[in-house]
């Protein structure tokens, strides 16, 4: 019963920050490419967001990789990143994380279309990812880009209740029209 209490409380107290946001003209949050700088934040809140959570040094070094692309997104701070590895014309989604107090503002659909838009200008033909069975908002979000389901791996996602499938899906990148690169200033 309290469950559902604090849930819908929470709902409401998000739903009411973003009002606040709009009626204090708040400057929505930037997309930008990640740098080792970022590694640190990245990896609190992927600890935040996920049950086997990735070390900063993990972060570093994939920051540090040829072939990774990776963005975040935040006006003061990380509220979000994603993170892909591009090989030959293929790209696989490695990680997209949104804090939870920001989830449900378009923030991971701003994330998703950055590293699309990157992915694209390096000529990626096809994007890869695996999303938790179950995960109904990111799954979404992936069908609303495009992706679609091509395979499923039994019991992926290891969790204390249990384990779930994953979903693989795929994007070709080759018939998405490009936007204008973005300008870092």
């Amino acid at each position: 019963m309290f469950d559902r209490y604090f849930a819908s409380l929470n709902s409401w107290l998000d739903w009411s920050n973003s009002i606040m946001d709009i009626w204090m003209a708040r400057p929505a949050p930037n997309v930008r490419r990640a740098t080792s700088g970022d590694a640190a934040a990245c990896a609190r809140l992927h600890a935040e967001c996920f049950a086997h959570p990735w070390p900063a040094l993990t972060f570093e070094q994939m920051l540090a990789e040829r072939g990774v692309h990776a963005h975040v997104l935040g006006a003061s701070g990380v509220d979000g990143f994603i993170i892909a590895r591009a090989v030959a014309d293929e790209a696989e989604v490695l990680s997209v994380a949104v804090r939870a107090n920001r989830r449900g503002h378009g923030f991971g659909h701003r994330l998703v279309e950055a590293s699309l838009e990157d992915l694209g200008r390096e000529r990626i033909n096809a994007v890869f990812l695996e999303v938790e069975d179950g995960n109904s908002a990111a799954i979404a979000l992936y069908k609303n880009l495009g992706f679609i389901e091509v395979g499923r791996r039994k019991g992926y996602y290891r969790h204390e209740a249990g384990a779930r499938d994953a979903l693989t899906m795929r994007l070709d990148l080759a018939t998405r029209p490009l936007r204008a690169p973005v300008v870092d200033a």
